[in-house]
């Protein structure tokens, strides 16, 4: 800690500018928002971030690399479900329900998928915006129904296909369908999410210009979301379910490539993305 009074920042010498002297990276970084306790206590606390840079690095890839390959499994998977059953019509779920044909060309990445969204959150998202109030809840909203959702449902299936004639109350008897469905319950947090987590980022300086994009893709979520359940049984209640996935997973996806350029921008310097954490509540 130093006292902010006789705090004197860091200096480097700039090629770029004469031979000037300059605040390095982690100076620029040591910011007090006026209405911290820090400030209060008259200090200015340096905080670096906890993960590394390639751990950070690994988790924007897991977090483009996990929605394509969810958006790839359930539009592979709808190509081998047979005359039955409509990509427009029918559910997602329905193509890893028991007896669907090749459930696991769904499952298989829907699960990879989630975890993948989790890594990301966690050691990627949440790290990037050190210091920034709100990270903890941003991440916690956008992990729980992008990750855990989809990780843990593609545990639990549906006990049959409404493609095949089954009713939806014929679906969920068993206990792990009945599992699986309280596990769409978590959906309806993605529609909150988009507008936490944009919040959160108009409050780091280097996610800023991602904060009217958050909000942007929330509302389209949230009409995707309402326009998927409220045509849930119609001729087109698959179609509204995949533009809200598709819309889901693209948010997600511009989130971790965004990490990925701030790293990329940041090539040999310190890897704090986010300004500095000077009070408990800043979380």
């Amino acid at each position: 800690d130093r006292l902010a009074d006789n705090w004197q920042p860091e200096m480097r010498t700039s090629p770029q500018q004469g031979g000037a002297r300059i605040p390095t990276a982690d100076a620029l970084n040591c910011r007090c928002p006026p209405n911290a306790a820090a400030v209060r206590r008259r200090r200015c606390i340096m905080v670096r971030v906890t993960s590394s840079k390639p751990a950070m690095q690994a988790a924007g890839i897991a977090g483009v690399a996990g929605q394509i390959l969810f958006t790839l499994g359930w539009f592979m998977a709808g190509l081998f479900q047979g005359d039955a059953y409509s990509v427009v019509r029918h559910d997602i779920s329905d193509m890893g329900a028991l007896g669907a044909p090749h459930p696991w060309i769904l499952l298989i990445p829907q699960s990879i998928a989630g975890a993948c969204t989790i890594v990301f959150g966690v050691v990627g998202f949440r790290p990037a915006l050190v210091g920034t109030r709100g990270r903890t809840l941003a991440t916690t909203l956008l992990a729980l129904p992008l990750g855990v959702g989809n990780l843990v449902s593609s545990a639990f299936r549906l006990d049959c296909r409404v493609a095949d004639g089954c009713t939806v109350e014929e679906t969920v008897r068993s206990w792990h369908a009945t599992v699986h469905s309280i596990l769409g319950v978590l959906l309806l947090v993605a529609a909150v999410a988009p507008f936490v987590v944009a919040r959160c980022l108009r409050r780091s300086p280097q996610w800023a210009r991602l904060s009217r994009s958050s909000t942007w893709f929330g509302v389209a979520i949230a009409v995707a979301m309402v326009a998927a359940i409220i045509l849930g049984e119609s001729a087109v209640g698959g179609l509204a379910q995949r533009i809200f996935a598709l819309l889901a997973a693209t948010w997600v996806a511009v989130l971790a490539g965004w990490l990925l350029r701030l790293l990329a921008g940041r090539k040999g310097q310190n890897t704090a993305l986010g300004p500095v954490a000077t009070s408990p509540d800043l979380v």
